[in-house]
């Protein structure tokens, strides 16, 4: 991000700002004497951002606002950029976050829609980048909340950074579909049904019916539920209500299966139990197995290895680690426990270890 001038944004200053009930309000450097605080200044821009959004967001309008001079709103922020990054922090602390009880999948669906309502109330939150974001109490506080809603469940700590970046990315991309759709509504000046009674008969008459057999019964059905070209409100319950599925059976192969915890790539989700072991992890177990290997390394663990022709130490010893890796549920404390096995009957992997 950059400010106006287009120089890098002022972290150190941007920092002292954000944590300012804790570390006292920085005085302003330059300019005429302050006459309004640090607040009055952030919650003046939220207001401009909820107006407007962030296309048009500048200083000059936060100023006008305040009846400042544009040059005075800079003795109190940096620039534009830090400003918003204020403005996020502030808008993530207007609510009391609410407790986290119930089950699993009720804590993940509260800290879901807690997004979405947000993202409703203020829509230029979608419009600010976040790959590098400003760090204030608020956004802190908001991260530890999410992650005790999953915390002690037996997830790794990347698998639980993983799931809350899943659930507020879900959230963020439900919430923007949902206010694109009230925008057209706005822009247009006409609603969803009155747009397909203007188009409907001149589609009806270049689609041949023939050629588009399933989406013609489909497009009907859903245009007959939704009375709607979409019902954004159903696709957010919808999606989150599969996502949720997804943890809630990662969730149960972590409780029934002493898998190793995988170390993974950030960017990408440990969801690696396969379809067809989840349905083993949500009904009945399949029994395990005849192998020589102790039961220490997890059931998982023996059941891949004997899905990939591993059954005997004497196989081991024309494979790698680095091979054994790559099997699903097959982790470095398994690889340790086989190595010492090897060791103890005189043999060792393919590389000697």
């Amino acid at each position: 991000m950059e400010n106006e001038a287009g120089a890098a944004p002022d972290y150190d200053r941007t920092l002292m700002l954000l944590w300012r009930r804790t570390l006292g309000e920085p005085q302003g450097s330059r300019g005429p004497r302050q006459r309004l605080s640090v607040d009055e200044v952030v919650r003046a821009g939220v207001a401009v951002a909820d107006a407007d959004g962030l296309e048009t967001f500048s200083m000059r309008k936060v100023a006008e606002r305040l009846g400042l001079g544009v040059m005075s709103i800079y003795t109190y922020v940096p620039g534009r950029e830090e400003l918003i990054g204020l403005m996020v922090d502030e808008v993530q602390g207007e609510r009391e976050l609410p407790e986290l009880t119930g089950p699993l999948r009720e804590r993940l669906a509260r800290v879901a829609r807690e997004l979405w309502d947000e993202f409703h109330r203020h829509p230029w939150l979608l419009q600010v980048t976040h790959h590098r974001p400003f760090i204030g109490p608020n956004g802190a506080d908001r991260y530890e909340w999410q992650l005790r809603a999953i915390e002690g469940i037996g997830f790794g700590d990347i698998e639980m950074d993983q799931i809350v970046n899943l659930v507020s990315g879900f959230a963020a991309s439900a919430a923007r579909a949902s206010i694109e759709a009230r925008r057209a509504h706005e822009i247009s000046g006409i609603t969803d049904e009155q747009w397909w009674e203007i188009n409907g008969p001149i589609l009806e008459r270049i689609m041949d019916p023939g050629r588009y057999v399933v989406s013609d019964r489909v497009g009907t059905a859903a245009g007959e539920a939704y009375q709607a070209v979409s019902d954004p409100d159903l696709a957010f319950r919808f999606g989150l209500d599969r996502i949720l599925d997804g943890i809630d059976l990662l969730a149960a192969a972590r409780a029934s299966d002493d898998i190793d915890r995988l170390s993974v790539p950030a960017g990408s989700l440990a969801v690696s139990v396969r379809p067809q072991r989840l349905e083993n992890t949500m009904a009945t177990q399949e029994s395990a197995p005849q192998t020589e290997f102790p039961r220490s390394i997890g059931k998982v663990a023996t059941r891949e290895l004997a899905a990939n022709g591993y059954t005997r130490f004497a196989q081991l010893t024309t494979t790698t680690p680095a091979e054994l890796l790559k099997i699903h549920g097959v982790g470095k404390k398994s690889i340790s426990i086989l190595r010492e096995e090897l060791a103890e009957r005189g043999l060792s992997f393919a590389d000697g270890s």
